[in-house]
């Protein structure tokens, strides 16, 4: 999978494929969840040459509709968004 810097995303112009994308912000359409089998997210180990990954919930969501529809998410590089994370102690 790729990992895409901050230049290469502003270099980029119109929509673009990707392998997945965290789910701070992102549209999903509901004739896509019925598609799916509950539960739509949970996490995954997957092999990576000799080493086990796991992988968290947003992107098992994105590998799991790309085997189930053969859809990959897109990324619009013009849209500007923030991820609000608050931390409670």
């Amino acid at each position: 999978m790729k990992f895409y810097t901050k230049s290469e995303i502003n270099n980029k112009t119109g929509p673009f494929e990707v392998s997945y994308v965290g789910f701070g912000f992102t549209k999903v359409s509901t004739k896509l969840m019925k598609q799916l089998e509950y539960p739509y997210f949970k996490q995954r180990v997957v092999e990576i040459g000799k080493y086990k990954e796991n992988v968290s919930e947003d992107a098992t969501f994105c590998l799991d509709v790309y085997e189930k529809t053969g859809i990959k998410p897109k990324v619009i590089p013009e849209l500007k968004i923030n991820h609000l994370k608050e931390i409670f102690l």
